[in-house]
């Protein structure tokens, strides 16, 4: 439960800095932000998903 709660945050301020890129220009670095943040959820979600087995 608390997993998919971190993940749906962190998928929120990745559009969120998407949005804010698009606005800005700045679309490499938004992509580069939320790319680190959607690996930070999947390695977030595999280590709790492997001390659970």
């Amino acid at each position: 439960m608390i997993v998919s709660v971190a993940i749906q945050c962190v998928i929120g301020v990745s559009v969120i800095a998407g949005f804010t890129a698009a606005a800005t220009g700045s679309i490499p670095l938004a992509a580069l932000v939320s790319t680190a943040l959607l690996g930070v959820a999947g390695l977030f979600a595999a280590t709790h998903q492997s001390a659970r087995e």
